[in-house]
Order: C-alpha cells, then structure tokens, then sequence
C-alpha cells in the first residue's frame, strides 16, 4: 500500500521543471479523490509547456485533461514540465504551407483567433507555433507574449518561388541558429523592400542564392547582416535586376570560398563598394559579375586572388565597362578563364601583363565580344597547359572562341600555343581590322576543327599559315569567308586527308589571287568556292570555284573512252581523279570510309550504262 500525504486524496504535485506558473511560483500542488475530483487547491496551467511527464528526465510522457487531471490516479504524484520549442518546420516543408493566395507572412507573439483554420508548420508537433490566414496574410505565431518564433537549423528554400509575396516581417523571428540560408528568398519576384534587422546570421554559414530573382528589390539594407561565419555567396545577389547599388561596407568576407556568380545580371547595378571585401581564401569567381550589363566602375584593387581557381565568365557581359585595373590580381592558380571577358564591349584596353597563366588550362571565349579593343599584348602569357579556346561547332557554341567578334582589334600578340588544342574554329572570326596576323606561336598539331577561324578577318591582305599541321584536321568549312582583302594565302604545310568539310572554305574572299598549296592538299567536295575563274597548282592541276571542271573532264574523258571503245579498242585510263570510279573502294581495298574523304562521288549519269572494272 503506497503512501499518501493526504488521507482524503491523492496529492498531485506540478513541477515547473525550469518554467514558471503565471504567479512566477515553480510548483503547484492539488489534492483529488479517486474520481479525480479536486478536493482542494487549483491546477494552473503553463503557457510555454508542452506537456507533462511522471519524471524529471522526461522519458514517459503522462496524459492529463484539460483541467490538468491524470487519466489514472491509484497514488500520489509528481509530474514534470518540459518547454515547447516554438521551431518551425525547416525550408521546403514550411515552404509548401504558405498558401499560394498569401501575400504577405508575418511572425509574431499573438493569440490565434477561435475557430481560426490551423495551419501546421510546428517543427515537433508539441504546438509552440501555429499559423493561420488573416485574408492574404499568413500569420506565424508563439501566441506567447515575447516569445520569438524559432527558426530551424536550416532555412533553405523557406520562401522560394513565392513569387506573390510583397512582404515579409521578421520581427519575431529567431534565427541565431540557422546555418544555412540558402535560395532564402529565392524568387521572391514582387518583394519591392525586404528588413533584414530582425535577422541575426552569426551562425549562418550559407548564404549561396539568398536573394536570387528578387526582381523587384529596388534597395537592400545589408548592414545589419553578421557574415563573419559565411563561406558560400554563390548567386547571392544574381538577378536582383532593379538595384543600382550594394553597400557592402560591413560584410565580413574572410571565411568565403565561393563568390561565383555572386552579382550575376544585376542589370541595373551602377556602383559597387567592395574595398572591405577579404577574397583570400575565395577558390570560385566564375561569373562574379556576369551580365552586369550597367555597371561602369569596379574597384578591385583590394582583391587577394592567390587562391583562386577558376574565373570563368568572371565579367561576361559588362558592357559599360571602359576601364578594368587588374593588375593586382594573382592568377598563379586559375586554370579556367573561359569567357572571363567576354562581351565587355566598351573597354579600350586591357593590360594583362601581371598574369600568371602557368596553371591555365581554359581559355574559351576568353575576348570574344571585346569589340573596342584596338591591341591586345598577350605575347607574354604562358599557355603550355591550355587545351581549351573555342567550343564552336555546327550547332554554335556556349562560350564562343577566343578572339571571335573583337572587330576593332588592330594589333594582336599571341601567346605560345600548347600541342593539346583540338578546336581553332572561329578563333579569329570578325576580327574585321586585323591587318596582319603572325601565327607562328600556333600549334596546330592536334587540331580537328578549323571551320569559320579566319571567318571576317576583312581587313587581312596576307596570310602565312605554311607553320600549320592540319593531318588531323576534320572540317575546315568557312575557313577564310569573307576575307575581302586577302590576295596572298600561304597553305603549302596543309594535309587535307581526313577533312570532310570544306564547304565555303573561300566564301566570298574574291580578292583572292595566289593560293599556295603543298602535295598533301586536295580540295573536298565541289562547295569551296574558290574565286572565279580557273586556278592552276604548279603541277599542272586545273581547280574551279565550283568544282565542275572535274566533271568537264570526266565527261570529256568517257567520250574518248566510249569512240575508242566503239571502234573495238580496249579502254585503260589512269590518272589522279580524287574521284571513287568504283564506288566500294574502300571495301576493295580495305580501307575505312574515313580514309577515302578525298574521294568523291562519281556525278550522276557521267558513266550510266558504262561497266567499269578494277584491273
């Protein structure tokens, strides 16, 4: 038989357990008979607890009614307390309960109103938070007075693509334990202003994409933002399109690896202080500031580039640039620059002598677009390692080539060339002012594609390209198009042997009136568009523009064939006809379709009704 305190009932004993009952004692004691009855004293309930449990350490939680009552009563009781969390459920989850026809959401401490829909975002399920819809708005709350609403450990995605809010007020929102506030308020695209006041970010550690496509950010407060323990900024800022400037004065940069694409399409950014900025231990600018098409002044002198890695597409597409000093920058690290100044059309000049490109390995794209620059010096740089300059094809090309639409540039030094380039096509495509080119750094030794890479150059009268090994060279189509001015072209080194396409490898270059080719050239197909007129090599060999003297000939050959044939005679003919007479050569002779590509197809009809045999 247990003991009882009381002889007229069981004694129940509340403890606060570390929480407070409204009169701001820490227990409560009631007396109730075996009908659970209360017999004297008053249960006084505990806003913030979450429940009550028949011991201190919590591990059996006891079931009691709404006046405080055990279900069962056979003894004495101690029951104890244990605090609500008041947590929200992390990113996506909390995410896919804002109703789509909020317009606003808003945390605070007050009561839900009775007969309110609940909207569960509770983290735990212990009831800290309910939300509810005030009209459009979704109201977050503790319902206790001074109670902030607690943020998850991650608010990834917590807002994203909420694109009909046009507030959000934090102003009973904790986040001080949030590491990651990653794609935050990702596409919050009707967002006009956004207090980050509320906020304490000292535990943020991820803040890649917070503010990605808020569009309609006209002005973003950041000083209040802790970001001494943040090492990703990736896309942090990518198209906030409507804000013409950062003051970024208080961010503490010394922790951030990742600043890639941090300002990308900013449209509308006119200045930019990064003077605090600490980049020492930044590995990624790729994009930083892609497409910040009104941007007209960067200062980047306090940058610390040691460690930097990549800078692809650095500055693609800032446009109003003139000036760009970056001779602070160190570079011994970067192995990708592909596009890193692609499109900044206005610069005039571009001083890239402090570089150290001993590690570089991608140079795609990397001055295409530069359609001001009148010289370019790069005789100094060190490309032993590039394997990279262009990624044009048939179907076009993501970054484009190296030097292709620089149409202003009159001067141009080149680096030395690796033996590990494959691609060249549109290397030099539209640089329409080039009056000479010394190619001689080149290294062509690997090349497989040359379509389109001197495509434009009008301006050029002469080209020496007898330093060239094209033996492995597949397509040269457009090679030389549209060089109006070009008189003189030097091919003596080209093999054409496994080149496929060479259609409109002349196109339009109708100034064109010595062409020298060497034993290993053969023209492919009948498209090359050779200036009008008939060409003839030193050998003897006729060459039209369009190719049909060697169907003249071929037509003149089977009548002489076919009267020596009709007067009884046999018929042998020898010769270099870059034609396939039997049409299954390679089946003959045991080749490869790929080793015959200078042997064309036989014109239709020529030889229709004529049995031709191999002897």
């Amino acid at each position: 038989k247990r003991y009882r305190k009381n002889p007229l009932g069981y004694t129940i004993t509340y403890h606060g357990n570390g929480l407070t009952f409204p009169d701001g004692s820490t227990e409560n004691e009631i007396l109730v008979n075996s009908a659970g009855q209360v017999i004297s004293g008053q249960y006084k309930e505990i806003a913030a607890s979450a429940g009550w449990f028949s011991d201190n350490k919590l591990s059996s939680k006891v079931k009691v009614s709404e006046a405080g009552i055990p279900d069962e009563i056979s003894c004495d009781m101690d029951l104890y307390a244990t605090g609500k969390t008041f947590v929200i459920k992390a990113g996506p989850n909390f995410n896919k309960l804002i109703p789509s026809s909020a317009t606003s959401v808003e945390f605070s401490d007050e009561i839900m109103p009775a007969s309110t829909p609940l909207i569960d975002v509770d983290a735990d399920g212990d009831g800290g938070v309910v939300a509810w819809m005030d009209e459009t708005v979704m109201i977050v709350s503790s319902q206790i007075p001074g109670q902030n609403v607690i943020a998850a450990s991650s608010c990834y995605e917590l807002f994203y693509r909420k694109s009909n809010l046009t507030s959000i007020k934090m102003n009973n929102f904790d986040t001080s334990k949030v590491n990651s506030m990653e794609s935050m308020f990702y596409g919050c695209s009707k967002l006009r202003s956004l207090d980050l006041t509320p906020l304490d970010t000292s535990s943020c550690t991820d803040m890649s994409g917070m503010f990605y496509g808020c569009s309609k950010l006209t002005d973003l407060n950041l000083t209040s933002l802790n970001t001494s323990n943040v090492n990703s900024m990736n896309n942090m800022f990518g198209s906030c399109s409507k804000i013409a400037g950062f003051d970024l004065t208080s961010f503490d940069t010394h922790n951030v690896t990742n600043m890639s694409f941090m300002f990308s399409d900013c449209s509308a950014l006119i200045w930019l202080n990064l003077s605090p900025f600490s980049t020492d231990n930044v590995i990624s600018m790729d994009g930083m500031f892609y497409s910040c098409s009104t941007l007209i002044d960067l200062e980047l002198s306090s940058f610390n580039t040691a460690n930097v890695k990549s800078m692809d597409r650095m500055f693609y597409g800032c446009s109003k640039l003139t000036d760009l000093d970056l001779s602070s920058f160190n570079t011994s690290n970067v192995t990708n620059m592909s596009a890193i100044f692609r499109g900044c059309s206005r610069l005039k000049e571009l001083d890239l002598s402090s570089f150290n490109t001993g590690m570089l390995q991608k140079a795609t794209g990397m001055f295409g677009g530069c359609s001001s620059l009148t010289t370019l010096d790069l005789s100094m740089l060190d490309f032993k390692n590039v394997y990279q300059v262009s990624d044009m094809t048939k179907q076009g090309g993501s970054y484009g080539a190296m030097f292709d639409n620089c149409s202003s540039l009159v001067s141009l030094k080149l680096p030395q060339f690796s033996d590990k380039i494959t691609n060249f096509s549109d290397m030099f495509c539209n640089c329409r002012s080039l009056t000479s080119l010394d190619l001689s750094s080149m290294n062509t030794s690997r090349a497989l594609y040359m379509s389109d890479m001197f495509d434009g150059c009008r301006s050029l009268t002469s080209l020496d390209l007898s330093s060239f090994e094209t033996s492995h060279v597949r397509e040269m189509s457009y090679m030389f198009a549209f060089c109006d001015k070009l008189t003189s072209l030097n091919m003596s080194s080209f093999d054409t042997g496994r080149v496929t396409d060479m259609n409109g490898i002349f196109q339009n270059s109708h100034n064109l009136a010595n062409l020298t080719i060497g034993e290993n050239f053969v023209f492919v197909g009948s498209e090359y568009n050779l200036p009008s007129g008939t060409w003839y090599a030193s050998d003897g060999t006729a060459y039209t523009s369009d190719g049909t003297i060697a169907v003249e000939q071929l037509e003149l050959l089977r009548a002489d064939m076919q009267a020596e044939y009709e007067k009884g005679n046999w018929c042998i003919a020898g010769g270099d006809f870059n034609k396939d007479l039997l049409g299954q050569s390679e089946e003959i002779f045991g080749g490869s379709a790929e080793g015959y590509t200078w042997a064309q197809p036989l014109p239709e009809g020529i030889w229709d009704g004529t049995n031709l045999s191999l002897v």
